[in-house]
């Protein structure tokens, strides 16, 4: 198969989002409320400093120190619960994310914690939360489905600007309950300036460089010991970013990029979309595929030589809240293909000529292993 595209042509796709001086030239814009409907707003730093205040807030108003979780979760997740002394019980949301089960059957000042996954409305979890017997305290993890609507209507809702955004950090935890104040320390001026140096020099540098930066900066809030304040340069940059298009054309790479993956017509044992279709109102956080567990950190690994960063949603180790066979197998297949703001179809087409380059010559390298074999 002959490249249609020079691979100098084509910026990097997928990683950090990237950031230049025009970003911060553009005009202030109006609040889009619709996007985070609650009343009470917290920026923060992280999502995880959004989830250690909503749990503060849940102790305060007399809710138990124990709480269930989807096993299949981000590892900082549990940081803020371990933090405040919480017993952790673990429920699954099954090989597609959307077919829950070891719910519990009644609740007793417990807290609920629920995850909207790469953008797609948790249906299933809402329509379990309708009808769930017994005192309990919601919290509803937005943090991949930062613009899609429907979401962030119960309890508490946490959001990370910075997954979906060119920020250098940037959370939100949002209530439609009066959210009881707690100590909440000043930015972390140094992660905040570590990032955006690797954002602004993202294009400009050799990889080195950034990426040392980034991954200095991830250091620094593994090491999170209680909330902090979002900064002013990110919230600065937040209001000068138009969300509306944000989401358009997020929605428009991924729906591109299904019909392309369809049309390379690959192996479905090999390569599958894990969902191939999105609602009205839903944003992707990326399209997440299911890939063949003994291909898919190969297929990562030569995608990053054709400057394609596809991230993994999430490496789970055996442990506490992800021994489930289900979540593990998840964790080793599962591969991001990114759709962000920045793209467009010209990057989605070579993406998906290199994934399907890719393999295609395993297809054929299999071949020649079998006719060799057939010879002897």
């Amino acid at each position: 198969m002959t490249s249609t595209f020079r691979t100098e042509s084509i910026n990097r796709i997928g990683g950090e989002l990237e950031l230049s001086p025009a970003d911060f030239l553009r005009p202030d814009l109006p609040p889009l409320p619709r996007f985070f409907p609650q009343r009470n707003h917290l920026y923060l730093d992280t999502g995880r400093s959004a989830i250690y205040l909503a749990l503060v807030d849940i102790i305060e108003r007399g809710g138990r120190r124990e709480a269930w979780l989807p096993r299949y979760h981000c590892p900082s997740v549990l940081m803020p619960f371990k933090l405040l002394g919480f017993k952790l019980n673990f429920y699954t949301c099954g090989s597609d994310l959307d077919s829950p089960s070891g719910l519990p059957e009644v609740f007793d000042g417990e807290t609920f914690f629920f995850i909207h996954y790469f953008g797609q409305k948790n249906r299933a979890v809402c329509r379990y939360l309708e009808s769930a017997p017994g005192k309990h305290f919601v919290i509803e993890d937005c943090v991949q489905s930062l613009l899609t609507q429907g979401v962030g209507k119960q309890g508490y809702s946490v959001y990370s600007f910075r997954k979906f955004l060119p920020l250098p950090d940037g959370a939100l935890l949002a209530s439609d309950l009066p959210l009881a104040l707690a100590p909440i320390a000043p930015p972390d001026e140094s992660f905040v300036s570590q990032r955006l140096i690797g954002k602004l020099i993202r294009n400009k540098g050799e990889e080195k460089d950034f990426l040392d930066l980034f991954a200095q900066a991830e250091r620094m809030i593994n090491r999170f010991t209680g909330p902090r304040e979002m900064s002013f340069l990110s919230r600065y940059l937040l209001d000068r970013i138009d969300l509306v298009d944000v989401a358009e054309r997020r929605r428009n790479n991924f729906l591109f990029l299904s019909r392309l993956l369809e049309k390379a017509g690959l192996d479905y044992e090999l390569l599958h979309p894990l969902f191939d279709s999105i609602e009205p109102g839903e944003v992707p956080l990326g399209m997440p595929v299911v890939v063949a567990p003994h291909l898919r950190d190969r297929l990562r690994e030569y995608l990053i030589l054709q400057k394609i960063y596809c991230p993994v949603h999430w490496p789970l180790g055996s442990g506490e809240g992800t021994d489930g066979i289900v979540e593990l197998k998840l964790s080793r297949s599962l591969l991001t293909l990114p759709v962000d703001q920045g793209q467009d179809s010209t990057a989605m087409a070579y993406l998906i000529e290199k994934v399907t380059y890719f393999f295609n010559a395993i297809g054929k390298y299999i071949r020649e292993l079998s006719d060799a074999s057939e010879c002897n």
